[in-house]
């Protein structure tokens, strides 16, 4: 997880500061979820996620019991426990005395929402988010909570407790940024960044384009048995290969051949990456180095291009071995379009 302060945080709604923690959980097929816990003014913490383009945000607390089985002590005891009196001056000594104020302001949102059991924190995720997930219209709110958890809290960890236990990090982090006695992490840093791979995007890209023709798939085939439901026969192959004939499987491997074509990506949510553009670049082929040095670039991305600090360009110590200090372009793109070492 990273802590960050940025201004745009404040703009997310009424009463949230500028503080926030943010972990990027990428699963085995290069899919990923970005979690943020923001802080708000009265002391409270908000969990965010983007789901089909739009920014969930639920209070902190209602996760943490949905997560496990646990009482209001447990939680504190967890949040609190960085913080000794008897070694409040000592160094590494994380916390503060307010942090007990603030669970106890996260544990009163709970309360003040008649939520005690797990079960009926789950009931109220499932309440909330059941009419915006496609196909668990007619699941039980239970269900869907438990799907919610599934595929976008901290989607790289299975076991609930693991989830739990990171969440309750995730807070102490957040907390002792508050308390100035933490800095906030260098996203410029390498040891913060992760590069994204040709193989990488083309597999999530793929994913996304099977769900879509699956969804509109599935579409066509209930709407046909709506409208034709005496005359249709689910069970007859020739039937459904007539209905999946308005929505040919061609159009999957188009729009990746499109995508290797353009650089775009025609995406409804946007894969939980910065920019939809400028994926790809023509190679040039003037010597067989100049061809070969395009295979071991690193480009920061296209957001960043338009910047006007130099924070982002700077040479950092820790990138010593694994990007070359000195092999990057003049002018615009200096020290955004960088090149892998040759030990790397």
């Amino acid at each position: 997880p990273m802590s960050m302060v940025r201004s745009s945080f404040r703009d997310r709604r009424e009463g949230y500061t500028d503080k926030a923690v943010v972990i990027r959980c990428v699963r085995k097929d290069q899919s990923s979820v970005t979690l943020k816990l923001y802080y708000l003014l009265n002391g409270s913490v908000r969990l965010g996620f983007w789901l089909q383009g739009k920014e969930y945000l639920l209070p902190v607390g209602i996760v943490l019991k949905a997560l496990v089985d646990t009482n209001d002590l447990e939680i504190f005891n967890h949040l609190t426990c960085c913080y000794d009196e008897k070694y409040k001056k000592e160094k590494g000594a994380v916390g503060s005395p307010l942090v007990s104020e603030r669970v106890k302001i996260i544990l009163a949102e709970v309360q003040d929402l008649s939520l005690t059991t797990r079960l009926q924190c789950l009931q109220h995720i499932g309440e909330h988010f059941q009419p915006v997930i496609d196909g668990l219209q007619s699941e039980s709110y239970y269900a869907v909570a438990e799907t919610v958890i599934r595929d976008y809290i901290f989607v790289h960890l299975n076991d609930n407790n693991d989830k739990f236990n990171l969440l309750i990090f995730m807070l102490q982090k957040l907390f002792s940024l508050v308390d100035h006695t933490s800095v906030s992490d260098n996203p410029d840093s390498l040891q913060n960044q992760e590069i994204l791979l040709p193989g990488h995007l083309i597999t999530i890209y793929l994913k996304e384009k099977l769900e879509d023709w699956l969804r509109k798939g599935k579409k066509l085939i209930q709407d046909e048995i709506e409208n034709n439901g005496k005359k249709f026969d689910f069970f007859n192959l020739a039937n459904i290969k007539k209905v999946m004939e308005k929505n040919p499987s061609k159009q999957i491997g188009t729009s990746i051949e499109t995508m290797l074509k353009t650089g775009r990506l025609a995406t409804q949510t946007g894969l939980d990456l910065q920019q939809r553009a400028g994926y790809t670049v023509q190679a040039e082929r003037l010597n067989f180095l100049r061809f070969i040095s395009f295979f071991r670039a690193v480009h920061r991305g296209a957001s960043f291009a338009g910047l006007r600090t130099t924070s982002v360009r700077k040479l950092l110590p820790e990138s010593w071995g694994f990007l070359c200090p000195v092999h990057t372009p003049d002018g615009e793109p200096c020290g955004l379009l960088n090149h892998m070492t040759s030990t790397c």
